[in-house]
């Protein structure tokens, strides 16, 4: 398993909304592969953790998400990986 974080400086809960909606749009809410997702407001931004089972389906689905944050008016961050040790 896999943790995945993205900081996004100067995201709007409007545009994080916007993902979720382009994503609803290709039946996408839940993809293969991600057992966690939690988005919340952060200091001049927003941040978003995903835990992934896998992270082909993880990369995959990153084909999908990169088009629709840009869609959102957002710049695609870098995602910070780290592999989960313990989950309890």
């Amino acid at each position: 398993m896999f943790l995945i974080e993205f900081e996004m400086p100067g995201t709007t809960r409007e545009q994080y909304e916007k993902i979720w909606e382009i994503l609803a749009q290709q039946d996408l809410l839940a993809p293969r592969g991600r057992s966690h997702h939690f988005g919340a407001p952060a200091p001049g931004g927003w941040r978003v953790i995903d835990v992934w089972t896998d992270m082909g389906d993880f990369e995959a689905f990153g084909k999908v998400l990169i088009p629709a944050m840009v869609a959102a008016g957002i710049t695609p961050p870098q995602p910070r990986v780290l592999p989960i040790v313990k989950a309890v």
